[in-house]
């Protein structure tokens, strides 16, 4: 998830942009929320439900036990794709909106 050390502004830009693609970026969430789940029930915490917003319900699922991760990963990129199918070719395009209370 963490790319290594960039030597040039060329790679470091080559980088970010494939981690800004959401067919990189959601699998990468996925794996980063199982990772924290993992290193939680490591600590001896065990929740009694899982519960996500948008992208991380899928990862509350796999924490579940509801799916295995590599089944959460392939979940993951069928999801960017259907994203990129509805929202064009930009792959990291998201809407977001502000507002005050």
């Amino acid at each position: 998830m963490f790319p290594s050390q960039a030597w040039s502004d060329e790679e470091k830009k080559r980088q970010i942009e494939t981690l800004n693609d959401t067919r990189m970026t959601q699998p990468c969430l996925g794996i980063a929320n199982l990772a924290i789940h993992s290193l939680l029930r490591e600590a001896g915490i065990e929740p009694h439900m899982m519960a996500g917003h948008s992208y991380s319900e899928l990862v509350a699922l796999c924490c579940a036990g509801v799916m295995t991760p590599a089944q959460l990963i392939e979940l993951s990129r069928q999801r960017a794709d259907a994203i990129l199918d509805a929202a064009g070719c930009e792959p990291g395009g998201m809407a977001a909106v502000s507002a005050s209370v």
